[in-house]
C-alpha cells in the first residue's frame, strides 16, 4: 500500500480504471418497460389476377418488453405487441366499398445498440426477429371477393430511436419501428388462392425502468 501511496500518478490511474469499470457495470442490469404506438400499415394480396395492394387508416399498437443491457452499449430483449388498423382502400378495379381490418400480434427477440453521447440523449439502432399472428377480419374485395383468415408467420423488424434519461432507474423514449412478414397462402371467400404478406410502420413512445 505505501508502494503505491508514494506513486501519485500510479494510483491516479488505478482509481480512474475502477471508477470507469464500476460505471460500465452500472450501465449493465434488467430492464422492463412499455410502449403505446400510432401504425400504419400495408398488405399485399397476390392472386392469379394480380394484386391488390390494401391500405390501411392510422391505428394503434401496444408492446411490453424486459431486457438486459450487457454494458458497452448492447443490451437484448424480449417484446410483445399488438397493431390494430382498419382498411381505408384496396387498390383493385372492383368498385364495391372496400372494408375490414387487420391486427398483427408479434413476439420479437431484439438486439439493440445504445450511442453514447455522454448526455442525457442516447440514440440506437436495433433489429429484431420473431413470429407475427397476422388476423384479417372481413377484408373486401380481394380478388373479387373477401378475406377472413388468420395465421402465424415468421417476421422481422428494424429499430431506431432515441431515449431521455430521466432520473438513475427512468428513461422516456421515442422511436421508429419497421415490421415486416413472410408470405402466407389462403384463399378468399370464392375459393380463389391468395398469397399474403403484411408491413406495418410505427411511431412508438413509452418508458423503461432499469433495476
Amino acid at each position: 500500500m505505501a508502494f503505491l501511496l508514494n506513486r501519485p500518478p500510479l494510483l491516479a490511474v488505478l482509481v480512474l480504471l475502477t471508477g470507469t469499470a464500476a460505471a460500465e457495470a452500472g450501465d449493465a442490469g434488467f430492464y422492463l418497460g412499455a410502449s403505446g404506438a400510432l401504425t400504419g400499415a400495408r398488405t399485399d394480396f397476390s392472386h392469379a389476377g394480380g394484386t391488390d395492394e390494401a391500405e390501411y387508416d392510422l391505428g394503434y399498437g401496444l408492446s411490453g418488453f424486459a431486457g438486459y443491457a450487457f454494458g458497452q452499449g448492447l443490451r437484448a430483449e424480449l417484446e410483445l405487441g399488438i397493431r390494430q388498423n382498419d382498411i381505408s382502400n384496396i387498390d383493385t378495379s372492383i368498385t364495391d366499398a372496400d372494408g375490414g381490418e387487420t391486427r398483427a400480434d408479434t413476439a420479437f427477440a431484439n438486439i439493440i445498440y445504445d450511442i453514447d453521447t455522454q448526455s442525457r440523449f442516447t440514440p440506437y439502432l436495433g433489429a429484431g426477429i420473431g413470429v407475427a399472428h397476422v388476423s384479417h377480419g372481413l377484408v373486401q374485395r380481394v380478388a373479387g371477393d373477401t378475406v377472413h383468415d388468420d395465421y402465424t408467420t415468421i417476421a422481422g423488424q428494424a429499430i431506431a430511436g432515441v431515449s431521455l434519461k430521466i432520473d438513475d432507474k427512468w428513461d422516456a423514449f421515442a422511436d421508429y419501428r419497421h415490421v415486416w412478414t413472410g408470405e402466407h397462402a389462403t384463399v378468399n371467400s370464392a375459393g380463389v388462392a391468395v398469397d399474403s404478406s403484411y408491413r406495418a410502420q410505427s411511431i412508438n413512445l413509452g418508458l423503461k425502468r432499469r433495476f
